[in-house]
């Protein structure tokens, strides 16, 4: 089974953080019985137009999309049905994370 991580967020830092990563940022429990993870990262700054093309091509490569977004762009998804699972995130607490878990993946 392969699985799209979309994360959109308009700060740098966490963009960078899962490109860098990528599907290790996925629970290794997660990861067994063959499911295969995808991370990409969209700049939130980007269309919606261009957001919903990302997700809608995702979704064809894939066989579930997750996206992760940051909290109060939920609406810009009301119209793109391809994002099957939404969860909304806030970027400062994100930030306070990346550097543990960054360590604890390394």
């Amino acid at each position: 089974m392969k699985i799209a991580i979309v994360v959109v967020a308009y700060d740098a830092d966490i963009l960078a953080f899962f490109e860098e990563l990528k599907g290790s940022v996925v629970p290794r429990e997660l990861s067994k019985g063959g499911r295969q993870f995808n991370t990409l990262t969209v700049n939130a700054a980007c269309s919606d137009d261009a957001l919903c093309e990302v997700l809608v091509g995702t979704h064809q490569k894939h066989d579930a999309v997750g996206v992760l977004v940051e909290e109060g762009m939920n609406g810009r998804f009301s119209s793109c049905s391809s994002a099957v699972f939404l969860k909304a995130f806030d970027p400062t607490e994100a930030k306070l994370n990346m550097e543990p878990l960054a360590k604890l993946l390394s």
